[in-house]
This record gives structure tokens, sequence and C-alpha cells, in this order.
């Protein structure tokens, strides 16, 4: 009998590539996700620092003009918070898309791999019987064998 041969291998490095490429760009989507976090939790604490800043001077005796330019810094760091939050929220899309794509890719994988399991453990079982069988033979014609020549 000859050797196993998958007839869909190609197909199945193919398929491996893929995955391994999936799992590349879900990482480099983490990798975004995660900087946009820090850079969100960054802004806040700015946020916060522009906040207590005002406070600050707004109980003591600041001028005018300086009350402006905090108000100005305070406004320009909320207009920055929101973009990132826009930002991790578009991070957070790619991943939940890019995670959902190397599922695909690793179900797709799973699947040929599960099918060359099976086809190889069907091909080893048939290869036994059909070694059992030869064995079978043999026995059988040396039993032939032996009485043909204890009768002679």
């Amino acid at each position: 009998m000859k050797a196993f041969a998958f007839r869909l291998e190609t197909v199945l490095t193919l398929r491996i590539r893929d995955e391994e490429r999936a799992r590349a760009w879900c990482a480099s989507a983490l990798k975004d996700q995660s900087e946009a976090a820090l850079a969100l939790a960054t802004g806040n604490r700015d946020l916060e620092a522009c906040h207590a800043a005002l406070s600050l001077h707004r109980s003591g005796r600041t001028n005018r003009t300086e009350q402006i330019l905090l108000l100005s810094a305070l406004q320009q760091q909320q207009s920055n918070c929101e973009r990132l939050v826009t930002r991790r929220i578009a991070a957070d899309r790619e991943v939940a898309l890019r995670r959902g794509a190397m599922l695909a890719a690793r179900r797709k994988r799973e699947m040929l791999s599960n099918l060359k399991e099976r086809q190889s453990l069907a091909h080893r079982i048939a290869r036994e019987r059909q070694d059992e069988a030869a064995i079978s033979d043999i026995i059988s014609a040396r039993h032939v064998l032996s009485m043909r020549e204890a009768h002679t």
C-alpha cells in the first residue's frame, strides 16, 4: 500500500499561513488598542490637572486673562480627550474585527487539519487490515503446506 499523502496539503499550508497572518494582524490591532487606551488615560489625567488648576486659580486672586487662558487650555484638553475616546472606540472595533478574522482563519485551518487526521487514520487502519490479511494468508498457506506434507 502506498504511503499516506494528503491531497489538500498545499491548501492546508495556505490555511496555516493565513492563520498566522491573521494572528499577526490581530496582535497589531491589540497593540494599537493598548496605545489608544494609554493615550486616553494620559489625556484624562491632563484634563483633571487642568480642572484642578482652574479651580485653584478661581479660588485665588488671579486676573481674568489667566482664567481665560486656563479655560482655553481646558477646552483644548476636552477636545483632545474626545478625539482620544473616538480613537479608542475605533481601536476596540478594529480588534473585534481582526479577532473575528483570526478565529475564522483558525476554524478553516482546523477543519483541514481534522480532515487530514481522519484520512490518515483511515489510511493507517486500511494498511493494518491489509497487513493482517497478508499475515493470515501466509499462515493459511503454511497450514495448507503442512497438511499436504502430513498426507504424503
